[in-house]
């Protein structure tokens, strides 16, 4: 799946699309066997510097291994729909925002490829990040928990954090965004997502595009995933970040759609809006 190296006038995106087409392909299979206890650092990034990283990914190898790229039926760009859950208080939030260090997030996640699941991200000790996931039946709502659902919770969150499920949960927030997602040695990997937006967590489905509130369409989520923290890819993304940025998409799409607080994300709620954070939405409120 080799193109041609991009040339003079090629535009960031066709650029980054080049070079992730010079990758070898990496399985869904592959990527399923990964381990899903991780460290995450997450980075605002413009689309325009991600060509020439992922370039010097594909030049550089460790042990003989080399950069991959994950492809579901011939595609390398997948879309991803998430609504996440929480309490009317939206307390799952607020143990986010107070910095809480042992917390979770609840969400369904549905991708182009068809697939959809219901997942529970957890943080745990020393702000490691841990992920529990069920597949979704055919035919199940995106914005509904079904009794099965509410019991696997529970099963869940009773043996992983001695925690009850909250008995009332209800769709807070969606995000949309197109992801490629990266394999390294030893398990390293890069996602890099695109045309990041977000709408209400409302029943509204299908996420009509009149309804999302998009971000910055230059700027890229990206985020390096590994076992082990202070990696080089890391060092190799402060080049053109700077600094890893406090970021929640969930907290970034309730500040957009809801007005709550989020002073420890205005930073990067600023930088992907092109704007104060403080002028749009009251975001300087309160839950």
């Amino acid at each position: 799946m080799n193109v041609a190296s991009p040339g003079i006038g090629t535009s960031p995106r066709d650029m980054l699309h080049a070079c992730v087409a010079d990758l070898h392909g990496a399985t869904l299979d592959e990527c399923s066997t990964l381990p899903t206890s991780r460290f995450d650092s997450k980075f605002v990034a413009q689309v325009s510097a991600l060509g020439a990283l992922v370039q010097t990914l594909h030049a550089s190898s460790s042990g003989g291994q080399s950069w991959r790229v994950l492809e579901v039926e011939h595609h390398r760009i997948v879309q991803y729909q998430t609504a996440y859950f929480d309490t009317p208080c939206l307390q799952l939030y607020r143990d986010h925002l107070q910095g809480r260090r042992r917390r979770f997030k609840i969400r369904t996640r549905r991708y182009s490829t068809g697939a959809h699941v219901l997942e529970i991200k957890l943080k745990g000790i020393c702000g490691k990040t841990e992920k529990l996931r069920r597949t979704r039946a055919n035919g199940a709502r995106r914005m509904v928990l079904d009794h099965a659902e509410h019991d696997w919770l529970l099963d869940s969150l009773q043996t992983q954090f001695a925690y009850p499920a909250p008995l009332e949960l209800s769709p807070s927030a969606q995000t949309f965004y197109r992801r490629i997602c990266l394999v390294g040695p030893d398990d390293d990997r890069l996602t890099i997502d695109l045309d990041f937006a977000v709408a209400q967590g409302c029943n509204s489905p299908q996420g009509a595009a009149d309804q999302q509130i998009a971000v910055n369409p230059d700027l890229a989520i990206v985020e390096s995933k590994s076992s082990r923290m202070r990696t080089d890819l890391d060092r190799q993304l402060r080049q053109i970040a700077r600094h890893p940025d406090q970021l929640s998409k969930y907290a970034i799409a309730l500040a957009m759609t809801r007005g709550v607080r989020c002073n420890p994300w205005l930073p990067a709620l600023r930088r992907l809006n092109g704007e104060p954070a403080a002028d749009r939405h009251g975001m300087r409120g309160h839950v």
